[in-house]
């Protein structure tokens, strides 16, 4: 199963949702999952948007997120933030910031 994942950071130029390998040990992960995923040299949170059983990617290219936070978002909330995002012109880590439990988010270094 692939996860697509939005990255909670706030670059503008970010182009997401990106592509995650998703394990077996994590096969309960839904549209709403909030997760420590691999980008770039750091860790950082995102939060599942999609899931797929394909990719454009080849599978062995693609990361495995690292955890799978206890805090979720309803998949109805998250289809919401993206909605706010682009109606507004924001990025859509700002949009899913607004609809996320609290003491999660963007703002803070993942662990």
């Amino acid at each position: 199963m692939i996860a697509r994942v939005e990255p909670l950071t706030t670059a503008r130029a970010l182009r997401g949702p990106f592509d995650y390998r998703v394990p077996a040990e994590m096969e309960g992960i839904e549209v709403g999952s909030v997760l420590l995923v691999p980008f770039g040299p750091r860790r950082t949170l995102g939060v599942v948007v999609e899931l797929a059983e394909t990719t454009e990617i080849a599978p062995e290219r693609l990361a495995e997120p690292v955890a799978a936070l206890e805090q979720d978002v309803p998949a109805e909330l998250v289809r919401l933030g993206l909605w706010v995002a682009e109606e507004w012109c924001s990025t859509p880590a700002r949009g899913l910031a607004l609809v996320l439990p609290p003491g999660t988010g963007t703002g803070r270094r993942a662990p």
